[in-house]
């Protein structure tokens, strides 16, 4: 089975494992961007996690293939935007995944209701993004190893029925990294159900120093 293929049936399976943090982590919070989503979102599992930790290892470069040219990019940008309602009052503009990157995620229903109407300034910022982010194998593997050491300290909570499944799949990861040559050949992954559902997740890739001005 070829590991894309493996990487989906783990994919599956970690959609289905939610995590929490432990009260012990709370010290830790302003540290860690990571424990922050955790403790902002109830209903993320470890696939969100997953995602989180490569996007902001390596932006969104690895979006652009043979067959997805920046163009058709900035078309769905224009698309998903024009469809955003009104955000929530607990909802932030951006938030930050990476501490060396400076690489976050803009919220853009609340860029369209509290910033602006119009996508020119987003694009911009996704733009410096793309060019300027080196995409970094050892940041993905600092942070995922990072992600396993709260898990075994406890910071964050697995429950005891999922550690197996849990702990195939990190080593399943942990050996994806240790034959890539970039960040950008590990598989992409998508939003779990459970946070899709509940949060319906709408944002692009900025900078933090560039969005800054409008925070």
């Amino acid at each position: 089975m070829k590991f894309r293929e493996e990487f989906k049936l783990y994919e599956q399976k970690m959609s289905k494992i939610r995590i929490k943090p432990s009260k012990d982590s709370i010290t830790l919070i302003a540290k860690h961007p990571l424990l922050q989503h955790v403790f902002q979102y109830s209903c993320v599992t470890v696939i969100d996690i997953y995602k989180f930790i490569l996007q902001g290892s390596c932006g969104w470069s690895h979006l652009i293939t043979d067959k997805r040219d920046l163009h058709e990019i900035k078309r769905y940008l224009n698309s998903e935007f024009s469809q955003q309602a009104k955000p929530g009052d607990e909802e932030k503009l951006f938030e930050l995944l990476d501490q060396s990157t400076e690489i976050g995620r803009l919220n853009l229903r609340v860029w369209k209701c509290r910033i602006n109407d119009k996508t020119d300034d987003i694009w911009n910022m996704m733009e410096n993004v793309q060019q300027s982010t080196v995409c970094s194998l050892e940041l993905f593997k600092e942070r995922f190893e990072e992600f396993g050491d709260f898990v075994n300290s406890k910071c964050i909570i697995i429950k005891e029925e999922d550690i197996e499944q849990y702990a195939s799949w990190f080593k399943f990861i942990t050996h994806l990294v240790s034959n890539a040559k970039s960040c950008l050949n590990l598989p992409l992954a998508s939003h779990s159900e459970f946070f899709r559902s509940t949060y319906n997740p709408s944002y692009r890739l900025v900078f933090q120093k560039d969005i800054g001005k409008y925070m």
